[in-house]
């Protein structure tokens, strides 16, 4: 998320004038951060980025995306774990960390200059630079760190998972900034990059009503002045919002070496069939929202750029282990009629260009990943003698799902029950507009499911929601005491500071989880963005989507 991270399908991405590469296997493990525990490693499709001119120019650029906005969509306490909305925040709010472009591996300065780790992985400590200020002219000091942070813990909205496991953010001078974490966590400096956890000019929200004070989540108001103007220290700031449409201007007070190029990016709503008729007449402009079908149909204009890969995003199907919702969810002998009764090739085959099956829940790009040897195969004869087994007849269950402009999301889940209808299990499809499918799926309302997951940050951790009592484990009925061993061994993984080992802990995990897991890993979906010819380095990220201030025009 894509669509939030934790909720809707991501079927179609971005990436621009670039060359991508699939990384099969984790890059090498990063040099370890000043005075403590070893970063962690993970890999992402190479960028081959063609240099941008210095300055900003006085032209606007149009980046089209099948996407409504809502009212969180411009407060980054609340909306930074939209994949929709990440572009906005990482171009407006600048966070600790971040990555250079093409790499995820490592973890690279941005507000703060440096940081360090406690031997024990809890204990995070950034050195800020002195020079960086808000758009107002402001200097940014670690109590707006503290503040940012803080507002999201105590707000409790979506992006407050990032953070699980921080017992306290403390800022003990004007540029020093501690994370302190109940236990060992070595994605600490992965989770920082993520534009939720961009940094906020306190002075600003506080004298809007915004509170980083236990109980935010009832007094804090500046979510309506987050829908009237920005405050951050990133290279755009926002000139207006609304429910189609989003317009930046150049930050004229920015600080960072990386000026913008384009002095406007207006990121506006638009229907993937029509992306697909105005790209071939536009100038200045990236379209996201296409299939890989749709993409590969342009191949041969030579106005465009077409770039096609495989994402890290998850599309993943589960089952309802909550007897309030579906009293036979939790029957284990249904739940393997069900994960071997899938045609995991035909629903890549649905998916169309650049997809490919997930062997697990940790996308092929990053440490801990499955080898395609691992994956789950169909199994008809398997799937029928489960469903015997399990004493059901003809049992019959409802499959939610978000609707989609492509109509791929719609494709898939007929497929989904075609396949499942051949073991004797009767699929009724019930798509939903996002605006409630999204609100009963976080609610775990949903008897069968049909979502997508993309990455937070580039690290396994992101994938510990899958397990028991965790964010989607618990969407999907599936509590802590219905598998004790797997809980246990998340958070030992979790914690783990060795990379190679943490490594192998996460593929167990994962073995375990394709055994027992009322969740089902799917597919990886293809990505595929077509820009305008003269545009360069439009480059995809899994942390951000995409950087507006690094596009620049030939």
């Amino acid at each position: 998320m894509n669509r939030p991270r934790p909720g809707l399908l991501v079927l179609a991405g971005l990436g621009g004038a670039l060359v991508v590469a699939s990384a099969c296997t984790p890059a090498a493990p990063p040099a370890a951060p000043a005075g403590g525990a070893p970063t962690p490693a993970s890999a992402a499709p190479a960028v081959a980025a063609t240099a941008a001119p210095a300055g900003t120019t006085g032209k606007t650029l149009v980046i089209a995306n099948a996407y409504s906005f809502t009212t969180k969509d411009t407060d980054p306490d609340r909306g930074g774990v939209d994949f929709d909305f990440d572009p906005y925040f990482h171009a407006v709010y600048d966070t600790l960390l971040t990555f250079k472009p093409g790499d995820t591996t490592n973890p690279v300065p941005l507000v703060a200059e440096s940081y360090s780790a406690s031997p024990d992985a809890k204990v995070y400590t950034f050195k800020l630079r002195k020079d960086v200020k808000f758009s107002d002219g402001t200097p940014l000091k670690a109590a707006d760190v503290a503040f940012s942070y803080n507002r999201l813990l105590n707000l409790h909205d979506t992006p407050v998972y990032l953070l699980d496991g921080v017992t306290g953010v403390e800022a003990p001078d004007d540029s020093t900034f501690v994370i302190t974490s109940k236990d060992p966590n070595p994605a600490i400096p992965f989770i920082v990059t993520n534009p939720a956890l961009g940094v906020i000019n306190s002075t600003v929200i506080k004298a809007h009503g915004g509170s980083d004070q236990p109980g935010a989540d009832k007094t804090d108001t500046a979510e309506d002045y987050f829908q009237t103007a920005s405050a951050g220290s990133g290279p755009y700031v926002m000139s207006s919002v609304s429910t189609t449409e989003m317009d930046l201007k150049a930050n004229p007070n920015y600080w960072g070496p990386n000026k913008p190029n384009y002095q406007t990016v207006v990121y506006r709503q638009v229907a993937a069939p029509t992306q697909l008729i105005e790209i071939q007449k536009a100038t200045d402009e990236v379209v996201l929202s296409l299939s890989g079908d749709q993409s590969q149909s342009l191949q041969g204009n030579a106005r465009l750029q077409v770039n096609s890969f495989t994402s890290p995003n998850l599309t993943f199907l589960y089952v309802n282990e909550n007897p309030d919702v579906l009293a036979f969810g939790a029957n284990p002998h249904f739940k393997q009629a069900v994960r071997y009764g899938l045609d995991y090739d035909a629903l890549v085959k649905v998916a169309g260009a650049g997809a490919a099956q997930a062997p697990g829940v940790v996308p092929p790009q990053f440490l801990g990943a499955l080898t395609t040897a691992s994956a789950v195969h169909r199994d008809l004869a398997k799937a029928k003698s489960e469903l015997q087994a399990s004493g059901l007849t003809n049992p019959s269950v409802e499959l939610d799902y978000s609707t989609s402009t492509t109509g791929l999301t719609e494709a898939e889940a007929a497929k989904i029950q075609a396949s499942l209808a051949e073991v004797g299990i009767t699929i009724t499809l019930n798509g939903q507009p996002s605006a409630i499918a999204t609100p009963n799926y976080r609610g775990g309302k949903n008897p069968m499911g049909l979502f997508g997951w993309a990455p937070d940050y580039p690290d396994p951790n992101d994938y510990l929601p899958f397990l028991p009592g965790q964010l989607v484990g618990k969407r999907a009925g599936w509590l802590p005491e219905a598998n004790p061993a797997l809980v246990e061994m998340g958070a030992k993984a979790s914690s783990t500071a060795d990379i190679t080992s943490r490594g192998k802990q996460f593929q167990d995990i994962q073995n375990k989880l394709n055994q027992e897991s009322p969740i089902f890993p799917l597919l990886n979906p293809g990505q595929s963005v077509v820009t305008t010819k003269n545009l360069t380095n439009v480059a995809y990220s899994p942390v951000w989507y995409i950087d507006f201030a690094a596009i620049g025009s030939n």
